[in-house]
């Protein structure tokens, strides 16, 4: 069976050959052909002079790939549309059915596309379009997020089959309306065995406890709540706890400049980190030497991150958004901009070691139904289901 893959993740160009920009990146491509016997990828991709460390060739026959030329957001979109269409005019020929990774500009065009050609095809929800609505600032992007909402629902009402990333949340919204159609749900996680370790100990031999944040880009006036992290550490120091705050996550050096000026104002600037871009191997270390994850958002679909930091044991705090209830208990999760609670919530892990082992250990057990293996046979299945209703 031969599927049509429309992708958001960047491809890079380096002397004829095409690549992943990760090893991650790379194995998110290949489990469709876990399944499938064949794949046509589209996507972006942009020509380099120098490979960085983490990029990976992408050579396996049964992926065929598709290059666009390079865009980022609406507006560029539109820009190189002429180009785009000329590129997948025949994109459709030859292929059974269609993969649509939502809510995406390039997945939502070309899953009208199968529509207008009679191409089956299923949709897997990787964010609420809702929330990106609600969670926005400018007018120009709560239009967007409006119309990006209306493409996701009305494509997976047609869909064959449904998955979305969250158990139950983003289910209300985005679901199949074929009477035959088939559903499911699994995180884009690939978290397997090695990664896991226990529940923790109270850290009680640290003199200053380290607090870790991930989340790419690293700006200003962001969804991920980098300043709120900051105001979130002044008031942690005022309470007598003595913390500092990792930062991982690429980023401009100009925002990352602005931050790091207003930690100098909030008098906390010696006790934030910046990373920039790190690889999982280096993020898992990082999470193994800190104490306490906490990422205020606006939101999210189910933050792999989170999941990652349970898996490692850390007593989380994050904000009542999207999927997030269905991570962590509810005493842990506050509002967005409201610092004052999550610099409690932070002493109070960091105050009690009953507390924070018991946080640990329920963190900890409830990231096992997030492994690889029983998302990889949930995600198998999904695409069986699809199989089965072709062949």
């Amino acid at each position: 069976m031969r599927i049509l893959l429309p992708c958001d993740n960047y491809l890079f160009r380096y002397k004829g050959d095409i690549y992943a920009k990760s090893q991650e990146e790379y194995d998110l491509f290949k489990r469709y052909i876990r399944v499938f016997d064949f794949m046509r990828l589209v996507g972006r991709c942009s020509d380099v002079d120098k490979l960085k460390p983490t990029y990976v060739p992408i050579r396996d026959s049964r992926i065929e790939i598709v290059t666009l030329p390079m865009f980022r957001g609406p507006f560029q979109f539109l820009k190189v549309f002429n180009e785009i269409k000329k590129r997948i005019k025949n994109v459709y020929d030859g292929v059974d059915a269609g993969v649509l990774r939502l809510p995406s500009i390039m997945g939502s065009y070309m899953g009208y596309g199968m529509l207008r050609r009679h191409i089956p095809y299923i949709a897997e929800n990787l964010y609420d379009s809702q929330d990106g609505y609600r969670s926005s600032d400018r007018l120009s992007e709560k239009l967007l997020w409006r119309l990006m909402d209306y493409l996701q629902r009305h494509l997976c009402y047609k869909a064959y089959g449904v998955s979305c990333v969250t158990q139950y949340y983003m289910q209300r919204r985005y679901y199949t309306k074929k009477e035959d159609g088939f559903s499911s749900h699994y995180s884009t996680l690939a978290l397997y065995p090695s990664f896991y370790t226990a529940p923790r100990k109270f850290p009680s031999h640290k003199n200053s406890f380290s607090i870790i944040h991930i989340a790419n880009p690293v700006v200003t006036k962001g969804r991920k709540g980098h300043e709120q992290m900051i105001l979130m550490l002044e008031s942690v120091v005022e309470k007598n706890i003595n913390a500092n705050v990792i930062f991982i996550g690429g980023g401009t050096e100009k925002e990352i400049n602005k931050l790091k000026q207003f930690a100098n104002e909030c008098g906390v600037g010696d006790r934030v980190t910046f990373t920039g871009y790190l690889s999982k191997d280096e993020i898992r270390k990082l999470l193994l030497e800190s104490d306490l994850y906490v990422m205020p958002t606006k939101a999210e679909g189910l933050p792999r991150v989170v999941i990652e930091a349970m898996s490692v044991g850390l007593p989380c705090i994050s904000s009542k958004v999207s999927g997030l209830p269905e991570l962590l208990d509810n005493h842990y999760l506050t509002d967005y901009n409201d610092v004052d609670t999550m610099a409690n919530l932070v002493k109070e892990l960091l105050s009690q070691p009953r507390i924070y082992e018991n946080v640990s250990r329920d963190n900890f057990e409830k990231s096992k139904a997030y492994e690889a293996s029983i998302l990889e046979t949930r995600r198998d299945r999904f695409y069986a289901n699809l199989k089965s209703k072709i062949i």
